[in-house]
């Protein structure tokens, strides 16, 4: 059972409980107030078989950016950081190197997901969903060098051992991650192994660039293809040598994972 507290004070901020809990036992709405000010704040309970430590806070702020909704205003957090020595700790403020890219259309890609999402979430973005709409989540802006940069050194250098095979992982990324003998082989396999399924557009006067269907390239034909593969190493070696094959020649990012919804690979 869990209890829940119905206002709660930090220093000039007030949290007060709303009357909606969702259904759930592990998800709490309060209202933040501050003078004229107020916001909806959610607090979800995540269950985790992992001990806390001095950065837990901060590998969780990448696994929710990572892993929910990539919506431009999720991409902002305050966390905290642990001292070693005992002393308060530090605040950080963090923003996510796709920050100005995500939108409506970064990870939706047909029109009815798009819909949905948009009837969703629209309550809680400036958006009025006009056609020439200017609003942060209708216009994607690519991240700027210094954020991606950032997010390279941080994910795939000092944290290469946390490496995760994902629909947006690149194939430098993967190579990467495989020359670097810092990731366990199991990470490195497809989701349908031993299956690699592949779904992909191509055009009919060239077969050999294979693309997502969302990528803006030419290309009207739809073609699957699957191959079983009798060991581990023997899949990480064909995703290795077959870059034109496995990985989308716009984007470079795999055609193995399966689709995110009936109307699209």
């Amino acid at each position: 059972m869990v209890f829940t507290i119905r206002c709660i004070y930090v220093d000039e901020f007030r949290f007060q409980l709303r009357n909606n809990q969702l259904g759930l036992m592990d998800i709490v709405s309060y209202t933040l107030m501050k003078d004229n000010f107020s916001v909806t704040l959610v607090v979800i309970g995540i269950d985790t078989t992992t001990p806390c430590g001095p950065s837990s806070s901060v590998d969780f702020t990448y696994f929710i950016w990572d892993n929910f909704e990539p919506f431009s205003f999720k991409k902002h957090s305050i966390t905290s950081l642990p001292s070693e020595d005992g002393s308060d700790p530090t605040m950080l403020y963090l923003k996510s190197h796709r920050t100005k890219s995500d939108g409506w259309r970064d990870s939706i890609l047909c029109s009815s997901c798009k819909i949905n999402f948009m009837g969703m979430l629209q309550h809680f973005v400036p958006c009025n969903l006009l056609e020439n709409c200017s609003c942060n989540i209708c216009i994607s802006h690519p991240p700027s060098l210094v954020a991606s940069a950032t997010h390279v050194v941080f994910n795939h250098t000092f944290n290469l051992e946390k490496f995760e095979l994902t629909v947006d992982t690149t194939y430098e990324q993967y190579v990467y991650a495989f020359l670097s003998n810092r990731v366990n082989s199991q990470k490195l396999l497809p989701p349908l192994f031993p299956k690699i399924e592949v779904s992909f557009r191509c055009d009919k006067h060239n077969f050999e660039t294979k693309l997502h269907i969302h990528c803006p390239v030419p290309g009207s034909c739809h073609m699957k293809s699957s191959t079983i593969f009798e060991s581990p190493d023997q899949a990480i070696n064909e995703l290795m040598k077959e870059e034109n094959f496995y990985w989308c020649a716009f984007c470079q990012k795999p055609l193995f994972f399966p689709r995110l919804c009936r109307e699209h690979f």
